[in-house]
């Protein structure tokens, strides 16, 4: 049993080191992310072992992601990929169908464990779109027509990626019972489903009436824990739960109210905990770590949505090099990665030898796609309505 004294010690340097991590971030033009990663690290086992994870610790994380999710759904905006057409769609589906596919090679390759092959290529679909918007900002190319199919594209890649995850942990869960974990699929998104468009609105309207300060906040946090511990109820991931409560309070027009107060309090605690402790529970020295595999798995999550997303762009009928740009532009990996490989940790599908070549495979791809995008966009003086 941790000492209480120590948690709040370790908890208080967290939020430090996590808050001069993000001030060094923004210098350096990188992803916080990065920043609170690479910090966790360096104070975790795989540097010099100064801070180490605990129950508390990780229960903080726990509410970090769940909270993480359910503001990713609150920023999904439907209306706004309906609009993009099909050309987000289709090249979400590229960035998703081939570094799935190439993901199944992959494991079967190395003579994984079935759950722990679609583990690894649910990981490779996801997609972080802040590394490449913040570049496509730099290059003044994020209003183009690569940069709205590159965000919109992204955000469905991770609506696709948390059904997969919710159908493959479901079913492992279940002891393979294909049908029992469809049925508790079906049925659990039926009824969040049910709740969200005919009971919640009207909730919304009335806590808004009421006027009674932070009474809409406060419900939407009852909501969000209950929508994940339900999830988690039926045997599906608490991040699903979570991430259709968000989904469903943005479709109530609460989006303005709530992403202010939620950020605040997310990225002033609990989020950094999370991400830090990514770091402090990853061992990238492992002994068990197949430096094989990590490099074929980063080159896979490099290829895979470059060529999947770069081809269906090229079929939507942009240019080579604009095809090119979109794939690239979906090669960061991000939060829905790491949360994916975090939870399949804690369930016992991933050991930690995978765990940590997911963590250096998010890292890699942070880093490297600005030099990709630059490299593709440098020269191009396209707007938004240029031609394809």
């Amino acid at each position: 049993m941790e000492e209480p004294a120590h948690v709040i010690a370790v908890l208080a340097l967290i939020i430090l080191f996590a808050r001069w991590s993000g001030v060094l971030s923004m210098k350096t033009k990188q992803p916080p992310v990065v920043g609170m990663i690479l910090i966790g690290l360096l104070l975790g086992p795989s540097g010099i072992h100064l801070l180490q994870s605990g129950v508390i610790i990780k229960f903080l994380a726990k509410v970090g992601v769940i909270l993480l999710l359910f503001m990713a759904g609150l920023e999904t905006n439907i209306r706004t990929i309906r609009k993009t057409g099909m050309n987000a769609m289709v090249v979400a589906i590229g960035g998703v169908l081939v570094p799935f596919l190439s993901g199944l090679l992959l494991g079967l390759a190395f003579s994984f464990p079935i759950y722990k092959t679609l583990i690894i290529s649910t990981i490779l679909t996801a997609t972080s779109v802040s590394v490449s918007v913040m570049t496509l900002m730099d290059l003044k190319r994020l209003r183009t027509v690569e940069g709205v199919t590159i965000m919109n594209a992204a955000i469905i890649d991770d609506i696709l990626g948390i059904l997969l995850l919710t159908f493959i942990l479901s079913t492992a869960s279940h002891e393979g019972s294909l049908l029992l974990s469809l049925g508790k699929i079906v049925a659990y998104l039926a009824a969040i489903a049910l709740f969200g468009t005919m009971v919640l609105p009207g909730l919304v309207r009335l806590m808004t009436r009421l006027g009674v300060p932070t009474l809409l906040l406060s419900m939407a946090i009852v909501c969000m824990l209950l929508f994940a511990w339900s999830a988690e109820g039926m045997g599906i991931a608490d991040i699903t739960g979570a991430y259709f409560a968000g989904l469903f309070f943005g479709m109530c027009g609460t989006r303005e109210k709530l992403l202010p107060d939620l950020d605040t309090l997310g990225h002033a605690l609990f989020i950094p905990v999370f991400f830090i402790n990514i770091g402090l529970e990853t061992h990238i020295w492992h002994q068990d770590v197949n430096i094989l595999f990590a490099a074929l798995f980063i080159l896979v999550a490099v290829g895979g949505k470059t060529f999947g997303a770069g081809i269906c762009a090229r079929f939507r009928g942009f240019s080579w090099q604009r095809s090119l740009g979109i794939g690239c532009g979906m090669v960061p990996r991000g939060e829905v990665a790491l949360v994916i490989s975090k939870l399949s940790l804690d369930m016992a599908v991933l050991h930690h030898n995978e765990h940590s070549t997911t963590v250096l495979m998010v890292l890699c791809t942070t880093l490297v796609t600005p030099f990709l995008l630059k490299g593709v966009f440098a020269r191009q003086t396209i707007g938004l309505q240029g031609e394809k």
